[in-house]
């Protein structure tokens, strides 16, 4: 199954890319002199792309279809490194609050890297990751 966000990376990267992470990709047209007048078009339009996924698969996409991507590494220049719920256990008083910690990591991550995260996208973050476990556990109160 093709998820919307794959459509959008390839309708998108016409050009040949190289590479896992947007730090490491290597555009073919430097090669050539002249495809390099579209290289910084196709680059902002790379990132512009994944910025758009990153928040549709933070904000949007069910904990189970973030955890399928997540598993499948999907897009590979996302950061899906996580280590778990830091400086707390993955699951208090029984609570299993492991995934709902690997998509805030996934968001600080990948914030952090396309340059977004200011107090703004940080506190959307927090408040998502407080909101998957709440709606994990419909009987666990948050205290804010």
């Amino acid at each position: 199954m093709t998820r919307p966000y794959q459509q959008l990376l390839r309708l998108n990267s016409k050009l040949p890319m190289i590479g896992h992470s947007p730090n490491e990709v290597i555009n073919h047209s430097l090669l050539c002199p002249t495809m390099a007048l579209s290289l910084p078009f196709s680059l902002f339009q790379r990132q512009s792309d994944l910025e758009a996924i990153t928040d549709t698969l933070l904000f949007s996409d069910l904990m189970a279809e973030f955890q399928a991507a997540r598993a499948a590494q999907d897009p590979p220049e996302l950061d899906w490194s996580s280590d778990g719920c830091s400086y707390s256990p993955d699951d208090p008083f029984g609570f299993d609050f492991l995934q709902s910690c690997q998509r805030h990591d996934f968001g600080y991550r990948n914030y952090k890297a396309q340059g977004r995260f200011d107090d703004a996208g940080k506190s959307r973050i927090d408040n998502n990751f407080k909101s998957d476990f709440i709606i994990k556990d419909k009987n666990f109160q948050f205290i804010s």
